[in-house]
């Protein structure tokens, strides 16, 4: 028997982080707990040791782009051919948005 294709780690699905956050988001993998819980052990760990975070301008960044491309793909269905130019745009945008927040704010 031919194993399944891997379709990367559950987590990286937009679906499953919109289900995280509205309920009526159907999520094909049904891994918005896992998801919530490996965020919720991983800020935990960087809390209670102490931890020095240097990288809110980075996740910051991923989370808006995350969040449009998820956005994008909650609203059109189907989705028309051209509308794949705006996530290939997403990857200038952040690059410029990391600088923004890390030269002009001042973050880390």
């Amino acid at each position: 028997m031919k194993p399944a294709p891997s379709r990367g780690p559950p987590c990286a699905h937009a679906a499953c982080l919109l289900n995280a956050l509205v309920p009526r988001v159907v999520c094909p993998h049904a891994c918005a707990p896992l998801c919530s819980s490996a965020v919720a052990i991983f800020l935990a760990l960087v809390y209670f040791r102490e931890l020095s975070w240097a990288f809110s301008a980075e996740v910051t960044a991923i989370l808006v782009c995350e969040c449009a491309v998820a956005a994008l793909a909650y609203t059109t269905r189907p989705t028309a051919t051209w509308k794949a130019a705006l996530p290939a745009a997403l990857y200038p945008l952040s690059l410029l948005l990391v600088w923004f927040l890390e030269a002009v704010v001042g973050w880390d």
